[in-house]
């Protein structure tokens, strides 16, 4: 009997977060039908083994390992946490879309059992559980003995977690300082393999969560085709594609999408096959902005379409570096007396970048981290100057140049609490990109000094006052060369702002004479905190009294706030 041998990249990292079902398995990629070779159809299940892992295991197999005494031991043997052996009914379950359980990603955290994200319509979402619960312990339902989840990897614990559809299992879990107690009934969930969005009018969000191919519905590549045609319809100028969490999925789904972004070039390198496989080219090629989400779970095929857009530069990467799953697995059906006994699950290939750079424990940097900060607003404020402004000015914007790309800031939009401290993280990440800042018609580089100092970055044109040393009680005195228009005093003209947060500290004003102004923060400043006092210019600024002329120049001053 000759079998037919497609490979799968397989997905779902080890001990990061993941459905507590796991995830899906990935793409195909054929191999030379000529390094396969036909073996008797009465061998036994154990036979068959031995047989593709001396033969297609992408390194050569000790004789201990292939000579061991049972299937089990020949895998575990091998030590490698991609290779395993499934039931019909596990690798079934293992290729069927959605997952069956309670619809939660995980960590593992010393605690117990991170709760990173829902899925929406999951037992989960409509049971009132919630990002950042910690479970700490576990039981079925209709058991008495909990089952502590401390210590316990992400497999581990998600596997106490999960069960068959129908079935309730109860969790213990710590939300804040609340010991909190839920019962669910688990379920298959669907996971939308694409979710689209536009967060703002014309910057269009992409979220890839699985690479999907099955009978029963579209693959995750037409999915993703469609959408990309919906949003242009729409007028989308920039692109946020989210592969945070997506621990991958069929190969050629990636293959697919990054024809969409590189064209027909390749898209990745498979070793030991020693070939390059190219992405699929399509009519439709998107030069405007991209922007990619990406964390510690982008895993798998996700890391090939990552890998891709990078090494062309054809997007900026935001968030952590990715898991770093560089290598495929094939499933082999294994028989017993002409049966289905199972399948082999099995690493066959290692992958690399188009340029042939390293992804298996090293994984895809981020252009930018971002650690603290939502990335998603980051990556709406690097987009947020897209489409040129009625004015034609560059005054009211930032430029962040990433090799040939570049990305325009909305400095209003930097200004808002919202966002200020996603633009205070995107300034100390920058890495090897360049902020540049409007200086008349053109633009020049951020320097050392001025990123260190960050607030030309947030005031750009503005001029600086020499810093000010005050402690938390005291008020601070503005002196003017022209006397002031009382009406023109307001918090809008005048702010006081921390440096780190952005936060607005709400001020009394009292004009002592004709030319000075005291200000008088309504709650002390926190000691050993950086502040700045802006005084805005133009129509919305301060004027002088007599002939209501505003100022022309915005002025900074930074306030220290000496420690206790």
């Amino acid at each position: 009997m000759i079998l037919m041998l497609s490979l799968l990249l397989m997905v779902g990292p080890l001990g990061a977060a993941n459905p507590e079902d796991g995830f899906k398995p990935a793409a195909i990629i054929e191999l030379q039908s000529h390094r396969l070779a036909a073996y008797s159809s009465d061998s036994t299940p154990e036979e068959q083994v031995r047989y593709w892992l001396q033969h297609a295991y992408m390194d050569p197999v000790p004789e201990r390992v292939l000579y061991a005494g049972s299937i089990d031991e020949m895998i575990r043997s091998l030590n490698d946490p991609y290779t395993s052996f499934m039931t019909p009914e596990e690798y079934d379950s293992f290729v069927s879309p959605g997952v069956i359980g309670i619809g939660i990603y995980i960590e593992s955290v010393p605690q117990g059992i991170l709760v990173k994200s829902l899925i929406p319509g999951s037992p989960a979402e409509e049971g009132g559980l919630q990002s950042g619960d910690i479970i700490i312990r576990v039981k079925e339902h209709q058991e008495e003995n909990w089952i502590s989840l401390a210590g316990l990897s992400t497999d581990q614990g998600g596997s106490l977690i999960r069960g068959p559809a129908g079935s309730q299992v109860d969790l213990t879990i710590i939300r804040g300082e609340q010991l909190l107690q839920f019962t669910f009934t688990r379920k298959k969930v669907e996971i939308p393999p694409v979710v689209t969005s536009l967060p703002d009018p014309a910057t269009a969000c992409i979220d890839l969560n699985t690479f999907l191919n099955s009978e029963n519905q579209p693959s995750t590549a037409s999915l993703f085709a469609e959408a990309l045609q919906d949003m242009e319809s729409q007028g989308a100028q920039g692109y946020i594609l989210d592969l945070r969490d997506n621990g991958g999925g069929y190969v050629y789904n990636a293959l697919d999408i990054s024809g969409f972004f590189i064209g027909d070039k390749p898209a990745m390198q498979v070793r030991p096959l020693v070939t390059s496989d190219t992405a699929l080219k399509h009519e439709l090629l998107i030069t405007k902005p991209v922007v990619v989400l990406i964390n510690q779970n982008t895993a798998s095929a996700s890391e090939i379409l990552s890998g891709a857009l990078k090494d062309y530069n054809c997007a900026l990467f935001l968030g952590q570096t990715t898991y770093g799953k560089g290598c495929m697995q094939s499933a082999y059906p294994i028989f017993n007396q002409g049966k289905l006994y199972g399948y082999l699950k099995m690493t066959t290939a290692r992958y690399f970048t188009p340029l042939g750079y390293v992804v298996d424990q090293t994984g895809i940097n981020p252009d930018i981290t971002i650690n603290q900060s939502d990335p998603l607003l980051a990556a709406r404020l690097l987009l947020s100057a897209t489409v040129p402004s009625s004015s034609g000015s560059n005054s009211s914007m930032v430029k962040l140049i990433n090799g040939n790309q570049e990305y325009r800031i909305d400095i209003n939009r930097a200004q808002q609490q919202e966002y200020w401290p996603v633009y205070n993280e995107i300034i100390d990440h920058a890495g090897s990109t360049r902020l540049m800042l409007p200086d008349s018609s053109a633009w020049t580089q951020a320097s050392p000094e001025q990123l260190q100092a960050k607030w030309p970055l947030y005031y750009p044109g503005y001029h600086p006052f020499p810093t000010v040393n005050k402690h938390p009680g005291e008020s601070i005195t503005i002196s003017f060369s022209h006397d002031v228009d009382p009406a023109s005093i307001y918090n809008q003209a005048i702010e006081l702002r921390e440096k780190e947060s952005g936060k607005s500290i709400d001020l009394n004003f009292q004009l002592k004479n004709e030319k000075e102004l005291q200000l008088t923060p309504q709650k002390p400043l926190q000691p050993d905190q950086e502040y700045w006092l802006i005084v805005h210019p133009g129509a919305n600024g301060v004027r002088s009294h007599d002939q209501q002329i505003p100022l022309s120049t915005g002025y900074i001053t930074i306030i220290m706030v000496p420690g206790t």
